[in-house]
């Protein structure tokens, strides 16, 4: 069995045991928001034409309010109550995020191409018209989360404001699109391990209604994603802004 799949099995798990172990209570939460993307090299190995390349430091867009938009959810259950103002939940999210190279950039490029040594300055439009992953760089995350504060809490402005942490982990699913050398393939793929931390701040709207904002940050390897003739591997590290709605339910 792959990699992937074990940690599929594994993750899933967990949410069962740790669903079976909750107190009853719920919360789901839907976002939309913006991310941005470091820049990293981008690796492409082509067999057939000889082609092993290092795009270095490829600067990335996330293109968060395009069509299809940045969005994301998460469903979880809550353990009981640590103390009084503090609450861990156990939550399944998904994130759907996008990466787009721009081809007009100009970058150092070193390695082999068809088979010769090379080590110079090009526009990336040169060899690869288009790399992206935008249907998309799919993450499926179970988290550990942390509340605290809520209408629990003695002070009374924090009855209204919960502070939330989360760290997160889980398998990507990417649609990779590329076109090199005027030749075009795109496809879903299951691939390895993401992981990201959060840190966001709730406001009690009405009853059990909240709006919510919150930072995170992701962090994946793309191994081996298929292009054409060939592979791409490259480091995604994406800072993430999001703004959304959520309740709290009882099951």
């Amino acid at each position: 069995m792959r990699r992937q799949n074990w940690w599929s099995l594994f993750l899933a798990f967990v949410l069962v045991a740790g669903v079976s172990a909750a107190q009853g209570q719920w919360h789901a939460q839907a976002y939309l928001g913006y991310s941005s993307i470091q820049a990293s090299d981008l690796q492409i190995i082509q067999p057939t034409p000889g082609n092993k390349l290092t795009f270095h430091r490829l600067k990335y867009d996330g293109r968060s309010f395009d069509l299809p938009l940045y969005y994301g959810a998460r469903v979880g259950a809550f353990f009981s109550r640590q103390s009084r103002n503090v609450r861990l939940a156990l939550e399944l999210e998904f994130i759907h995020a996008k990466i787009y190279a721009n081809p007009s950039q100009v970058l150092r490029v070193s390695g082999k191409r068809t088979g010769q040594p090379m080590d110079r300055f090009l526009q990336f439009r040169e060899m690869v018209q288009r790399f992206s992953i935008s249907h998309g760089t799919n993450f499926v995350l179970t988290n550990l989360a942390l509340h605290y504060g809520g209408e629990s809490h003695r002070s009374a402005w924090r009855r209204f404001l919960t502070v939330t942490g989360r760290l997160g982990a889980g398998p990507t699913i990417l649609h990779t699109e590329s076109t090199i050398d005027g030749v075009s393939q795109e496809q879903y793929e299951l691939n390895r391990l993401g992981v990201q931390a959060a840190l966001g701040l709730e406001m009690r709207l009405w009853q059990q209604l909240h709006f919510f904002g919150e930072y995170k940050f992701t962090f994946n390897q793309v191994h081996h994603a298929k292009i054409v003739d060939g592979a791409a591997n490259t480091t995604l590290r994406m800072h993430h802004w999001v703004f959304g709605l959520g309740g709290d339910f009882k099951l």
